[in-house]
């Protein structure tokens, strides 16, 4: 009888922590940026900034772009520029309380800001991290604005040409 018992404990709890596990645990996410002739973007730069998440949704919501689905947060999604100024939060980016989660399970935060080599910037991500920002993309004549959960979530990319018009391209 006591084997049976603490079989069936063992398969209880095996079970339960199975049910608990992860799917990553942490990746990285690149976002590559392309010209169409391979030219060098010169002076590219990225900064993050705290999101007003209530105010980004409610104007996702009513954006005809997203009428019939809803954002892809996870790659991201463009930003129209009249929306940014509504939906970037007061405090700073190193200020954002729910970085303290990513110091204490990876002991990393990224920059809040930077210079981007080679067309290529990377996150290091934890799985459960579960805060969107916003990502601006700039050089000194154009911008771009990206909501995404930047620092959580697996392995991905997120692609963008970089033209007249920058865009993500899916």
């Amino acid at each position: 009888m006591k084997t049976i018992v603490s079989t069936l404990t063992v398969l209880l709890f095996s079970s339960c922590v199975y049910l608990q596990a992860q799917y990553c645990g942490g990746g990285e996410f690149y976002i590559k940026i392309y010209t169409l002739n391979n030219t060098e973007i010169k002076n590219l730069q990225y900064e993050i900034f705290v999101a007003n998440q209530t105010r980004v949704d409610e104007l996702l919501k009513v954006n005809p772009n997203y009428a019939n689905t809803a954002p892809n947060l996870y790659w991201g999604e463009e930003l129209p520029l009249e929306y940014v100024p509504e939906c970037i939060a007061q405090k700073k980016f190193e200020e954002d309380e729910s970085l303290e989660q990513l110091r204490i399970w990876s002991g990393e935060v990224p920059p809040a800001k930077g210079n981007i080599e080679n067309g290529t910037l990377l996150f290091l991500t934890n799985e459960t991290y579960p805060e969107e920002h916003i990502l601006r993309i700039f050089t000194d004549e154009q911008e771009l604005y990206i909501y995404a959960n930047l620092l959580g979530g697996c392995d991905r990319e997120t692609y963008i040409l970089w033209d007249e018009h920058p865009r993500i391209v899916r």
